[in-house]
């Protein structure tokens, strides 16, 4: 088996900046007798359209195995763009008093209020909440830190977001792909 690069761009349609859309960039396994069948299929057809080629009939379980791996990018890079748009559009909906405890206990967001002597007589404003400006300021500074900076992986985003933020998304019809040949092996094809 070896990897083979899919790439494509994933476009999410229009906003008030222009087109939205990312560059999506995965691998496929493929064995060398699926190569090689993908090979000569190309040879003979003369072109490398997987609907051209009828590869989904005349080879099912390649065609299932390139179906997956775009599929996959695809939905992967949807949600992705999804939960970002969530997160920088305040989308999520999560109690703020619990999700800054929680991020106290477990994920290591301090807050210790600063002294100020022209402050001390004055009475704290405390928001809906029931944490002052500041609190939730430094909240909000730590939690973008935090995201941007501390997690390191989609799958860490992709949790937090889901398990801390409480994001809500399904993405069944946010997503569009199709099956092509990986380049490589197109480039192979037309070597030989």
């Amino acid at each position: 088996m070896a990897a083979y690069k899919i790439e494509f761009y994933e476009s999410y349609g229009i906003s008030h900046c222009g087109s939205e859309g990312d560059y999506v960039a995965r691998t496929v396994e493929l064995s060398d007798e699926e190569v090689d069948t993908l090979v000569q299929l190309i040879k003979e057809k003369g072109t490398s359209d997987v609907e051209a080629l009828g590869l989904r009939e005349s080879h099912p379980d390649i065609y299932d195995t390139l179906d997956e791996a775009y599929r996959e990018a695809a939905m992967d890079a949807a949600e992705m763009h999804w939960l970002w748009e969530g997160y920088y559009n305040g989308y999520f909906n999560y109690d703020l008093k619990e999700v800054m405890d929680y991020c106290k206990e477990h994920l290591g967001f301090v807050y210790e209020k600063e002294e100020n002597d022209e402050e001390d007589d004055e009475e704290e404003y405390e928001n809906d909440e029931g944490y002052d400006d500041d609190e939730c300021d430094a909240f909000y500074e730590w939690k973008d830190n935090y995201v941007h900076n501390v997690l390191k992986t989609d799958d860490e985003i992709r949790d937090f977001f889901y398990n801390v933020l409480n994001a809500d998304l399904s993405i069944e019809d946010l997503y569009d792909y199709t099956v092509e040949i990986p380049e490589e092996i197109v480039l192979k094809a037309e070597d030989e």
